[in-house]
This record gives structure tokens, C-alpha cells and sequence, in this order.
């Protein structure tokens, strides 16, 4: 698997990443595809809030890649989605 380049990111479906906007909270997402020059994701929540979640949505505009999430941050978003998805029922 390759390594993501700040400058060139190759994303990889399924992965967590981090985007960042100057002065909003960063987000944490997983990426889902790359359409119409825009970034998809497949869920998205701000890394000072995982307890409210977007799902399959559009990167907002001004987002920019920051990096690959830690193992330890994709252990965190998939419990705290798993969570959020079972008290939608």
C-alpha cells in the first residue's frame, strides 16, 4: 500500500483521512471516491465532535488534505460511527 503525498494524495477507498480548513475544526472521514474535481466521503464527522456524522456527502468546499488518520483515530471513528448508526434506529 502506498503512502499518501501531501503534495499528490493517492486515496485509497475505505481509508480515514484528515482534512483541515484554516480556522474551522478538522475532519475526519472515509474517503469514498473522486468525482467532478471533488472529494466524496462515505462518512465525516469534526475531530472535536464524534458524535454527529455526515454520511456520503461531498468534502466541503476550502478543505484541504492534512493526512492519513492514525490507526488509533480509525479505532476512535469507527467505534463513535458504530455508536451513531445504532442510535438512528
Amino acid at each position: 500500500m502506498k503512502k499518501c503525498k501531501k503534495s499528490n494524495p493517492k486515496f485509497i477507498a475505505g481509508e480515514a483521512y484528515l482534512f483541515r480548513c484554516h480556522h474551522n475544526p478538522t475532519i475526519i472521514g472515509i474517503f469514498d471516491k473522486y468525482q467532478e474535481g471533488r472529494i466524496y466521503l462515505e462518512s465525516a464527522t469534526y475531530t472535536s465532535n464524534y458524535r454527529e456524522f455526515v454520511l456520503y456527502k461531498p468534502l466541503p468546499f476550502r478543505y484541504k488534505f492534512l493526512r492519513r488518520a492514525y490507526r488509533a483515530e480509525l479505532r476512535d471513528y469507527m467505534y463513535n460511527l458504530a455508536v451513531f448508526e445504532i442510535c438512528q434506529r
